[in-house]
């Protein structure tokens, strides 16, 4: 992914290790359509030097997202 953004708002399997946590967004904004739950965002991919966006729910992935989040502590 070079570019762009994708927005997924159910469960995921897994995430592709060229995608780096950037945030949590508390809610986004679709084509103006309101998702008023946590997302996480994601910048990649990075193997192609790419900006693009994945946004994650957060809710629907808790298991998988979780273990990811000391990395917007800081520690």
């Amino acid at each position: 992914m070079a570019g762009g953004r994708i927005v997924i708002g159910g469960a995921v399997k897994s995430l592709l290790p060229s995608f780096y946590l950037d945030s949590i967004a508390p809610s986004i904004k679709v084509k103006k359509i309101p998702f008023d739950k946590p997302f996480a965002i994601f910048i990649g991919d990075v193997t192609v030097l790419g900006r693009g966006f994945l946004q994650v729910s957060y809710e629907d992935n808790k298991d998988l997202l979780e273990p990811l989040t000391y990395v917007l502590s800081g520690e």
